[in-house]
């Protein structure tokens, strides 16, 4: 019902609005009911989305081989006030004008997109937030390994920037 909420009203400012619209069936209280319930979902989901994604991305021809154009990154997301975010730590922000240093806190996220025939757009394949523990560009390398295991009988021209060009991610790769 949240969802379906969601998909119908675009403009919605907050999680009331979206339980006041005729989709969603239930109660305002049962609104984090259905958040939460959508976490045990949220796999299945992204796998789906990633099966989808690949088979609507447009092949090119690259010498005997169909391929598809994968692009991946890591984005800071400062959360600095919001002091009961789980997992925040430092991140690079180069927009930080109040101190005018490159830090703030927050998260940071990978994304791996899929090139369409559309030079302005984009399709969205994996989207997670990189655990503070973790490397962002094996985080990212381990999305397109993913990413990859959906493509069958094509191949991927992987777009990366220096960032990647690291002996991890070069031993992800080759494996």
């Amino acid at each position: 019902d949240l969802i379906d909420a969601l998909a119908c009203q675009e403009n919605a400012k907050s999680v009331t609005d979206l339980s006041s619209q005729p989709q969603f069936m239930r109660q305002y209280s049962s609104v984090s009911d259905a958040i939460h319930g959508s976490s045990e979902c949220l796999p299945i989901i992204k796998d789906t989305m990633l099966k989808w994604g690949i088979k609507s991305l447009p092949s090119i021809q690259f010498g005997d081989n169909n391929c598809v154009v994968l692009i991946v990154d890591s984005t800071p997301t400062p959360h600095k006030d919001a002091t009961c975010l789980a997992d925040r730590s430092f991140i690079h922000d180069a927009s930080n004008a109040v101190t005018g240093k490159p830090i703030n806190i927050g998260h940071t996220y990978s994304a791996v997109v899929g090139a369409t025939n559309d030079s302005a757009w984009v399709s969205p394949l994996c989207l997670d937030r990189i655990p503070s523990n973790e490397v962002p560009t094996q985080f990212g390398m381990n999305q397109v390994i993913k990413a990859c295991k959906q493509l069958h009988d094509k191949r991927a021209i992987i777009t990366l920037d220096s960032a990647y060009n690291n002996w991890l991610c070069r031993n992800i790769i080759k494996n």
